[in-house]
């Protein structure tokens, strides 16, 4: 479903992408790693169409992210909600920006609702909520127009292990009808829900891992030896 061709990126002498191919399949849940500065967020921001490439292509079945945006879900890692509102007014405003039908909008906002386990907070303002329990309102923002393919950024930082493991399972069942995209620093987070893993280091992927086949510890090992710098020689 997602299709990454050859894809650059340069702002300015700085190679942010620097030819980059990949896929990611319908059913498939591919973890993004790498360390900062590798050009993970700029390469999601290529495939959402925020940001538009120097070279190379991105599409989305077929077609380009613009004209695909109806069935991209994204979560960027600064999870944009407004405070003042309730969930429930926050994703009927998303629904209504992404044009759903009133009868759509009701249908999708009590699917999204009870998927991310909004029901105890949903007429509570969002700046009165914890860090979890905001992320699963941009979570069910993400998936209010029921998108194919769903790009998140970080979606588990900064929450602690509980809430690590509710967003965690939240994915698992996004994957059954999707292709999920979703970038990591946690190892283990990658090697317990991942089918496969792409490891990007200085704008270019280094590696591209089997997760299934692989024993609990090898993709740390394999990140560790394809993002350690050489020290320069004296």
């Amino acid at each position: 479903m997602i299709t990454v061709s050859n894809l650059h990126k340069h702002f300015g002498k700085v190679k942010a992408v620097n030819g980059i191919d990949f896929e990611v399949n319908k059913g498939e849940i591919v973890g993004f790693l790498g360390p900062n500065g590798a050009g993970k967020t700029t390469t999601m921001r290529l495939i959402t169409s925020f940001l538009t490439p120097t070279k190379g292509k991105v599409t989305i079945n077929g077609k380009s992210p613009k004209l695909a945006r109806s069935i991209i879900g994204y979560l960027p890692e600064e999870n944009p909600l407004y405070p003042k509102m309730t969930p429930l007014e926050y994703l009927h405003f998303i629904g209504k920006m992404h044009k759903l039908s009133a009868q759509d909008l009701h249908k999708q906002s009590r699917a999204v609702i009870a998927k991310c386990g909004l029901g105890e907070v949903i007429n509570r303002p969002i700046e009165t909520l914890s860090r979890g329990y905001r992320q699963r309102v941009g979570l069910a923002a993400t998936l209010i127009h029921h998108p194919q393919v769903i790009i998140m950024d970080e979606p588990t930082s900064g929450l602690d292990p509980n809430q690590q493991d509710e967003i965690k399972n939240l994915i698992k069942l996004l994957a059954k009808d999707k292709a999920v995209l979703f970038s990591t620093h946690i190892l283990s987070e990658a090697e317990s829900i991942c089918q496969r893993a792409l490891i990007i280091h200085r704008g270019r992927i280094v590696a591209k891992a089997d997760v299934n086949k692989m024993k609990k510890g090898q993709l740390e090992k394999l990140f560790k030896q394809k993002t350690k710098d050489e020290k320069p020689k004296k």
